[in-house]
């Protein structure tokens, strides 16, 4: 597999990046940073240490910090699929 960069993110697992969520659909999403701690095909769970919180990928844009110090922000809807699946839909990207 590629190294993790902006361009790649897509084909990557999400789980143990930090992120921000950013929405523009609901205010209280767009307070929550962490990391992500599990993924379904729907949703991102976010931890920041004390609370764990269940981000439907519809509703939200989410803003990774990578390895490199790096962010990138990604349209919850590019990824609504089974993490296993990211790797097949991205694949030519």
């Amino acid at each position: 597999m590629s190294p993790l960069t902006q361009r790649s993110l897509g084909r990557h697992e999400l789980i143990g990046l930090q992120v921000a969520v950013k929405s523009e659909r609901c205010d209280e999403y767009s307070r929550i940073t962490g990391q992500v701690i599990d993924e379904t095909k729907n949703m991102l769970v976010v931890s920041d240490g004390r609370h764990k919180r269940r981000i439907p990928k519809s509703a939200a844009a989410f803003r990774f910090t990578l390895p490199d110090h790096s962010t990138c922000l990604l349209e919850g809807k590019t990824i609504i699929c089974r993490p296993e699946d990211r790797v097949k839909k991205f694949r030519g990207k």
